[in-house]
């Protein structure tokens, strides 16, 4: 349930500095009344309705972990989040305070103290960062997917099954060996082995430098089984797949070969 504290005056220049917002306020970059600069929303983003889940809970998060919101992106350039869609009540927030931080659209919630980051593909949202007032990193909500319908990024994990010689650089692997499949499967080793239908979800991570991967989770958040699946810097080659569950201190690594 959402459950934001007791209301928390914060000045924009307060705020602002606290989230290390470094905005411009060149002539030629503000609204024309010497105030921020206007931030124009992308295609990917205008008009767009996103049904996300907290994926990543930390303490002190207005949210709950697995809760559910719906973003609206409007072409104005307000984001408006309903915090309990299945209540039909309407949207609780309505955030107009917008500015360009690197890469992403950042969303302040001046007046209980949050910061929502917007990140994004080629295709549309990537994930959407909460920060608090003081830029401290408080959780991600990601595309929910409910379960029997497409999985999103599924044509990622598809794109690189096959049949894989490894060599574990971490932990043991038996068996020598790693299938994905076609049908959203993998095994990766004896005893070790996941179907469509055990999948949470699936990110997208071929964007993050050094690392970039595919990763397929299937608990409820990243401490429960996952399998990573690393590419190489052209994404056209799978280098390593990783199988990880940090709540039973599992991490193996398998090198292909």
């Amino acid at each position: 349930m959402f459950k934001y504290p007791q209301i928390i005056l914060l000045s924009s220049i307060v705020l602002l500095s606290a989230c290390k917002l470094d905005i411009s306020s060149d002539d030629d970059m503000d609204d024309g009344t010497g105030g921020d600069p206007v931030v124009t929303l992308p295609t990917e983003l205008m008009g767009v309705i996103a049904n996300m889940q907290f994926t990543h809970a930390e303490s002190g998060a207005p949210y709950n972990l697995n809760q559910l919101a719906n973003f609206t992106f409007s072409s104005s350039g307000s984001l408006f989040i309903d915090t309990n869609p299945e209540a039909s009540d309407g949207d609780e927030l309505q955030l107009d305070k917008l500015a360009m931080v690197g890469n992403e659209y950042v969303w302040m919630d001046e007046q209980n103290g949050f910061s929502y980051a917007v990140s994004l593909t080629a295709s549309g949202i990537h994930e959407i960062n909460l920060s608090g007032s003081a830029g401290t990193f408080l959780g991600q909500f990601n595309h929910y997917v409910e379960l029997g319908s497409d999985l999103p990024n599924a044509d990622l994990v598809i794109k690189y099954a096959g049949t894989y010689n490894v060599v574990a650089s971490s932990g043991t692997h038996t068996r020598g060996t790693v299938t994905i499949g076609t049908d959203l499967t993998v095994d990766f080793d004896t005893g070790v082995a996941f179907t469509e239908d055990d999948i949470e979800i699936i990110y997208d991570r071929t964007f993050v430098d050094g690392e970039p991967r595919v990763q397929i989770s299937y608990g409820a958040d990243d401490d429960a089984d996952v399998i990573n699946i690393y590419l190489n810097t052209e994404l056209t080659a799978v280098i390593q797949i990783q199988y990880r569950n940090r709540n039973q201190s599992i991490d193996v690594r398998a090198d292909v070969q």
